[in-house]
């Protein structure tokens, strides 16, 4: 009797273990599928925050030139997406033996740039020859617009020099002749004390030039921003 009594009790303490153990498990696996999750949710936001500043265009900057192919596309899309969308209609005609063709059966794009590709391939050469021009002179627009832009653009933000450090590069060396042997934090303090003691009419003298470059920035930031603001350069042939 106490032999079976230890077998049943064995044998239950091996099935609360086998259940704890399979709970574990469960949970571990759980955690596990959680944590990849994350990891994958975590890795997708990176790649989407990397691809939206590569995307992110500069301020003021040119729009690229476009290729003969583009400029093509863009003057026969309307006729190429109603090429393609009859032969899409016809197309479900002829899979639904039906004639009623719902209003809204959808276009594929990709459809769109395939067939203007095959005729683009296939266009003449005097006729390829008129869009080749029009992207050659569109190169040109886009070389001259970001030699502008290029040459205004600095890495980081633009700054002036405010009107403390236009009077510190003024009084520098003569304050550094005055005092030989100073320390640069020892010599910057000396520079503070006669900021400090400068006559209010002569600390007005940097403010306005510090005002003045301010507004002559502005103003040529606003001229490469307008100057680079068209879109599309029109052509007449």
């Amino acid at each position: 009797m106490n032999k079976k009594y230890r077998e049943k009790l064995l044998k239950s303490k091996r099935e609360e273990k086998a259940k704890l153990q399979k709970a574990l498990k469960r949970n571990k696996d759980l955690q596990w599928k959680k944590n990849l999750k994350l990891k994958e949710q975590e890795k997708w936001e990176k790649l989407k925050e990397k691809n939206t500043k590569k995307s992110k265009k500069s301020e003021g900057s040119p729009f690229r030139a476009k290729t003969a192919f583009i400029w093509f596309y863009q003057e026969n899309y309307s006729s190429l997406a109603k090429e393609v969308s009859e032969t899409q209609k016809q197309k479900w005609i002829s899979e639904n033996n039906s004639e009623e063709v719902p209003q809204d059966i959808k276009i594929p794009s990709t459809l769109v740039v395939k067939l203007a590709s095959e005729k683009f391939k296939s266009l003449p050469e005097s006729d390829k020859a008129r869009y080749e021009e029009m992207a050659k002179l569109d190169k040109e627009r886009y070389v001259k617009q970001k030699s502008v832009f290029d040459k205004t653009r600095k890495k980081g933000k633009v700054s002036v020099t405010t009107p403390y450090f236009r009077f510190l590069n003024e009084v520098r060396e003569k304050v550094k002749e005055e005092n030989p042997g100073l320390k640069v934090t020892e010599l910057a303090k000396v520079i503070g004390q006669k900021w400090k003691e400068l006559p209010e009419e002569k600390k007005e003298a940097y403010r306005q030039e510090y005002l003045k470059e301010v507004e002559e920035l502005k103003s040529k930031e606003k001229e490469v921003k307008k100057e680079n603001q068209d879109t599309e350069t029109t052509f007449t042939f």
